[in-house]
């Protein structure tokens, strides 16, 4: 399951042509679709602690959903 972080949405195609072909080099034979995270949506925390946006978490939440109904194959 990639995760990715960007600056901006602007960066949403690394996914495509950047990690999807290495994975797909290396052997990778499912990847799922990933998430991208812009840096806005991140907060670093006090502690070494991070927050996440709900935008962020729901779609991190959907992803690991998808990822454990592949598993159970």
């Amino acid at each position: 399951m990639p995760l990715f972080m960007g600056g901006t949405l602007a960066h949403l195609l690394v996914i495509d042509y950047a990690l999807k072909p290495v994975l797909g080099a290396l052997g990778g034979r499912h990847i799922l679709g990933g998430v991208y995270a812009v840096d806005q949506w991140v907060e670093r925390l006090p502690g070494e602690a991070y927050g996440l946006s709900e935008e962020l978490v729901a779609r991190l939440q959907r992803s690991v959903k998808e990822l454990n109904e592949l598993l159970k194959l």
